[in-house]
């Protein structure tokens, strides 16, 4: 099966902002190949019209040229659209929502060839009870992402299946 470019849904939470926020995690359902870009397309900011709402935004509307390399559609590779902050304001969050007994699911994350950071793996023991959230610093991964994206992939070696037990979401943390 081929792998769907798929970005990690994107929160934005602005600390010292008194506000209840809610987190949107997507599973791996049809073998994403998950991505953090530089530069989110509006349609992947999960609280965009909260942000909005909210003022943090100065535009109503979001028009984007599609001659400048822009698009207005989810999970593009796109040159405009929302700026990511350096990555020590990013945190990837990993959810488990189906316990399986003996297993894990083994996330890689690229690391950053113009800082000299290798990719790093996690095991996410998905033999833990249902709901259990783990977070990931992406603080070490660079001051920003290299190349335009961070690629994340998530293997299973034992089951086919299990990457579909987890689920991903991605908090910047925006003044």
């Amino acid at each position: 099966m081929a792998e769907v470019r798929k970005h990690v849904p994107l929160t934005i939470s602005r600390p010292g902002v008194e506000e209840l926020l809610t987190i949107t995690f997507v599973a791996n359902v049809t073998d994403y190949l998950w991505k953090i870009p530089y530069r989110y397309p509006f349609a992947d900011i999960e609280n965009l019209s909260a942000l909005k709402t909210a003022g943090f935004f100065r535009g109503k509307a979001f028009p984007v040229s599609s001659e400048l390399n822009g698009s207005a559609s989810a999970d593009v590779e796109t040159d405009l659209g929302f700026e990511l902050p350096n990555t020590e304001k990013l945190i990837l969050l990993v959810k488990v929502l189906v316990a399986t007994a003996t297993s894990a699911v083994t996330i890689t994350i690229t690391g950053s060839t113009e800082f000299g950071i290798d990719d790093v793996s996690y095991e996410i023991p998905i033999a833990a009870a249902a709901g259990t959230v783990y977070e990931i610093d992406l603080y070490n991964f660079g001051l920003y992402i290299d190349g335009g994206e961070v690629n994340i992939t998530i293997d299973d070696a034992t089951t086919v299946g299990n990457n579909a037990k987890i689920a991903v979401a991605l908090v910047a943390r925006m003044g």
